[in-house]
């Protein structure tokens, strides 16, 4: 069996693929159309599962998984929102690193998760250094660029979300059958991400026309995502939460930032680099432990 290390490895790069095909779609496409039309296209092709899930579980399981999936329904709108408007190379270091702060303090507290001294300096300095990458000012900068506006208080929102998400997740997974809780879960989300489009904007006619136009995309995004949740939360089935997300992120931002300056031309890209390699160390220090 491959261990779950080598799983979170694979996960996270294709999240780099996943994470620059949207780029490229959301220049183009509105943030909620966009997560309306993915979530559903995902909980459609999910049903491929159905022979390998098992529909065995306790209402509380449920309860819980109908959790997961509304909080899932709540990051995948705020992090494409943010996505769509900000830089790829400063967003993606936040939005996958900010949740480990709130996973290790939740993971302490509902899971009984407790990490060794060094690994809770290494998540500090991650966390330091994410919050250096995303809150320097640099000289001449307007009040509305993205580093000052809305946004990156929608990433501490996100992050919050995302960790609560991540322990109900882990806590599941380690209780019941992976395809099961995909399922449930996506279909919950797309059921969330729906009602808000049909309230706010068009609601089915919108998201069928958005599917429609960016067919051949979204199958290669669905596909993708597929792929790397069932890798990703098999893994999670042994490994520590506080670990795996910490590894997956560090290896997810790592790739990132020079992608989003070598592919969108985003600027400030050297010092980026340099303390996404910074928090890679840090967050190699952590799983040596």
């Amino acid at each position: 069996m491959i261990a779950w290390y080598y799983l979170v490895i694979i996960s996270s790069l294709i999240s780099v693929l996943v994470s620059v095909i949207q780029k490229r779609t959301l220049k183009m496409e509105h943030a909620t159309q966009y997560s309306a039309a993915s979530s559903f296209l995902l909980a459609i092709v999910s049903l491929i599962f159905i022979p390998f899930a098992n529909f065995n579980i306790t209402p509380l399981q449920l309860a819980y998984t109908v959790i997961f999936g509304a909080f899932a329904a709540v990051t995948l709108l705020l992090g494409v929102r943010v996505i769509k408007h900000a830089h790829l190379s400063a967003t993606t270091p936040v939005s996958n690193t900010l949740p480990l702060f709130f996973i290790v303090v939740f993971a302490y507290a509902f899971l009984s998760e407790k990490l060794t001294t060094i690994q809770y300096f290494s998540v500090a300095g991650i966390i330091i250094t994410t919050y250096l990458m995303l809150f320097r000012k640099k000289p001449g900068q307007q009040d509305n660029d993205y580093e000052s506006s809305k946004y990156k208080y929608l990433l501490v929102i996100n992050a919050i979300v995302s960790a609560a998400g991540s322990i109900v997740g882990k806590y599941l997974l380690v209780h019941i059958n992976v395809f099961t809780f995909m399922i449930i879960s996506q279909i919950v989300a797309a059921t969330c991400l729906a009602a808000f489009a049909t309230i706010k904007y068009g609601g089915p006619k919108e998201i069928a026309s958005t599917v429609r136009h960016y067919r051949s995309t979204f199958f290669t995004i669905v596909s993708l995502i597929l792929i790397l949740r069932v890798i990703y939360y098999f893994a999670l089935k042994t490994a520590p939460i506080s670990i795996a997300s910490t590894l997956n992120n560090a290896i997810f931002v790592l790739v990132t930032v020079p992608i989003g300056g070598f592919f969108f031309k985003e600027d400030d890209i050297v010092r980026k680099t340099l303390m996404s390699a910074i928090i890679t160390v840090f967050a190699y220090l952590l799983i040596q432990q």
